[in-house]
This record gives structure tokens, sequence and C-alpha cells, in this order.
């Protein structure tokens, strides 16, 4: 995975070639993007063993559960599982409920917790894509 912070030349509208491209609104990660170029599961939260962390001292962060949500990317599709009952997740608006589990798409926005943190997701092909390291 690699954070990088978005510079006026990067043009959030076109899908990566491949891989996926998460992109932050609000929160400690504002403003930045990060590239997901393995297959794993990925897990979204405070907590500090989290893949993509979020930071307890930050306001908006605060709506972020310990252990939020887990995406997960197949060679073939990405998925997201809301694991926060508490704070929950929104895709595209849709609140998930406890525990499920949904397909994401390119241009989903993901809304962890009231007030929390936006993501705005870009699936580019899925099919090269090496295992987790």
């Amino acid at each position: 995975m690699d954070v990088t912070t978005p510079s006026a030349a990067d043009d959030l509208f076109e899908p990566p070639p491949s891989g996926i491209h998460l992109f932050f609104r609000g929160g400690s990660r504002d403003e930045t993007s990060l590239t997901i170029d393995r297959c794993g599961r990925y897990l979204l939260g405070r907590a500090a063993d989290a893949d993509i962390r979020f930071d307890d001292r930050d306001d908006c962060d605060r709506r972020v559960s310990q252990r939020h949500a887990v995406l997960r990317v197949e060679a073939g599709a990405v998925w997201l599982a809301n694991c926060s009952p508490r704070n929950g997740v929104k895709i595209d608006g849709i609140l998930l409920d406890d525990f499920q589990e949904l397909e994401l798409h390119d241009s989903d926005v993901i809304a962890l917790g009231t007030g929390g943190p936006i993501i705005r997701i870009r699936i580019g092909s899925l099919a090269g894509i090496a295992g987790k390291a």
C-alpha cells in the first residue's frame, strides 16, 4: 500500500489501470489517497493493528471504531464488511446491516460513522493483482 497526497494533476475521475485507489475526505487522512495492489483483507479502524488506520486524536476520526470495517480484495471483486454495529458504514448512502458485507463498485462512496471520514473508491483491473504480503 502506498499513501500519497493527491496533487492538482491527479485525475480522480479516471479509474486506475490496475488495483484500487482510495481517496479520503475528512479526518486525519483528509486529501490523501492510498493504492492497494494486492489481494487480501484490510482492516479499517483506529486499532494499532489496523491496515488502514485512523487517528484517535482527530474529532472526525473518533467516529471510526477500533475495528470499523474490513475491505476484502480478490482477483475479481472488492467487498466491504461493516464490523461496527455502533458507528455504522454507509455505501452510497445505504446503511449496511451489522456485519453485512457488500460488493463495491467503481466510484462508490463509503462513509465511516455519522460525520466520520468519507472514502471514494476507484477500481481498476483486479485480474493481475497478487496476494497480500
